[in-house]
């Protein structure tokens, strides 16, 4: 899709809805790698010698930043409350 049939065919609120979701819950490049790093670090960690620390999927990629924390799982609900605040805080700043 271009760029001009998307301006075309999302709204205002549509574009900031799924803004807020995306900060929820990432999709795209990022979350690819994830996935695509879960594959080989199930292997290693089931082969790996006792003592020796697991391996996680982001670690199979050179541009990882090890230091940066991986956010803990939320509940169904309070993705939803997130969802609601940003919605909510969005809506605020955009005048709607």
């Amino acid at each position: 899709m271009t760029v001009s049939r998307l301006l075309a065919e999302l709204g205002s609120r549509e574009m900031t809805e799924w803004q807020a979701f995306a900060q929820l819950e990432p999709f795209g490049g990022a979350v690819d790698d994830l996935r695509a790093g879960l594959g080989p670090a199930l292997t290693v960690n089931m082969n790996r010698t006792e003592g020796t620390e697991p391996i996680g999927p982001m670690q199979f990629y050179p541009w990882y930043d090890a230091k940066a924390p991986e956010p803990e799982p939320q509940t169904p609900e309070e993705l939803a409350a997130a969802l609601r605040a940003l919605l909510t805080s969005k809506a605020k700043t955009d005048g709607n």
